[in-house]
């Protein structure tokens, strides 16, 4: 019994020292799992961090100007930097500015002209006014001679009238010649086509008169008196076809001031640019002083939105992978006591963090084999007046414990 026994000591043994290896490896492996997490509960290995955004050149040429350092807030026009190209090509600009001063000579020549033919047509108005004027005056004593004279044949023809009606009378007594009647009844005759004549220079008088109200004078053989009026008649076609000249000649200085236009803006495009940022964002560095040669894209500074602080906290891929986008986390900056707030944003596996090209401050607790989680900071005014990008932080997410982290590792 006693060799039996002893015997069985050795397997015992070995089985407490293998019990006791597989506990001491387990709790090995159970720290190795929890480290990253236990290191961001007691050490504030997370940073306060923002998106880098590069201003780069919009065409190629020499930096004039650097109108703000690193560190400054660019100003109310966001002007970074100023870019002058002093090989730009000018001549499609001086081709398009010489067609509009020649389309401008040309509409002063046409307006020139144009004025002086309209004086002139002012002047043969007037010269026509002044005769129509004087040829009224003429020919309304015409028509008032002619009435005159018709009153007096009038007259007359009733007098000779009333003497033939006696002779005739006196011819049927007898008393009278029938020659002294043929007489007195040709004279009859005579005074009534006179009359008739008469009347037609009334009338015809009268209606030279109402023609020139209407402005077509009329001489007594019924020709035009003209008094220039040709010379106006040729006047206005000129005028009018200056009038279209004038306006063609105008759409044409339009057309051509527009082409030098977009001649002028393209030659500034290629000649002056502006490397800009928005008003109040923060320099973070710049990549290429004053008096540099740069190609278009060439990257001038870097700047921060302090607008939009991030927080970069490293986790292990475990607790990467039980972050969720907007899942609340609890932030307190280094130097602070009070907690703010925030929010993940994204997470990152360790093979896919996202790195110094992107954020302006990476986290000091990053590795080799940690992963990424990104949040949203909850700010006030005076955070994004302090901008405080690099500051160190501590993480809490409350949703998410030790146990938490065990469970998804082991897979339970």
């Amino acid at each position: 019994m006693a060799d039996e026994a002893a015997a069985a000591r050795p397997e015992g043994g070995r089985s407490r020292w293998l019990w006791w290896l597989g506990l001491l490896l387990l709790l090995g492996y159970i720290a190795w799992i929890l480290t990253p997490y236990l290191r961001s509960v007691i050490v504030r290995d997370a940073a306060v961090t923002a998106r880098i955004h590069v201003a780069t050149a919009p065409l190629r040429g020499t930096i004039h100007e650097l109108a703000v350092s690193i560190g400054e807030r660019a100003g109310a026009d966001g002007l970074i930097a100023t870019i002058r190209n002093p090989l730009a090509d000018r001549s499609a600009l001086a081709q398009a500015e010489a067609r509009v001063a020649l389309a401008q000579a040309n509409v002063a020549d046409l307006q020139a002209e144009l004025d002086e033919l309209k004086r002139l047509d002012l002047e043969l108005q007037d010269r026509f006014a002044r005769h129509a004027e004087l040829f009224t005056h003429d020919l309304e004593s015409v028509v008032a001679g002619a009435r005159a004279e018709l009153a007096l044949i009038g007259r007359r023809l009733a007098l000779v009238r009333s003497m033939t009606e006696r002779k005739e009378a006196l011819g049927r007594t007898g008393t009278a010649s029938q020659s002294a009647i043929d007489e007195a009844r040709l004279q009859l005759l005579e005074l009534e086509l006179l009359q008739a004549e008469q009347e037609t220079v009334v009338a015809r008088a009268e209606l030279r008169l109402r023609a020139i109200t209407d402005g077509l004078p009329l001489l007594e053989n019924g020709n035009d008196p003209d008094w220039g009026l040709r010379s106006r008649t040729t006047l206005r076609l000129e005028l009018a076809r200056l009038a279209g000249s004038l306006a063609d000649a105008t759409a044409s200085l339009a057309e051509a001031r527009a082409v030098a236009s977009a001649a002028r803006e393209t030659f500034e495009q290629v000649s002056t640019g502006t490397v800009t940022a928005p008003a109040g964002a923060m320099i973070w560095s710049v990549v290429t002083g004053a008096g540099t040669t740069v190609e278009v894209g060439a990257p001038v500074a870097k700047w921060l939105d302090c607008s939009v602080l991030l927080v970069d906290v490293p986790v292990s891929d475990v607790e990467a992978a039980l972050r969720r986008p907007s899942m609340p986390a609890e932030v307190i900056l280094e130097g602070e006591r009070r907690v703010r707030h925030a929010r993940v944003l994204l997470t990152r596996g360790a093979a896919a963090t996202i790195g110094e090209a992107d954020l302006a401050a990476i986290a000091k607790g990053r590795g080799s084999g940690v992963g990424q989680a990104i949040l949203t900071l909850e700010q006030t005014e005076a955070d994004t007046a302090a901008c405080p990008v690099g500051q160190a932080a501590h993480v809490d997410f409350p949703e998410i414990g030790l146990i938490d982290i065990l469970r998804a590792r082991l897979g339970v």
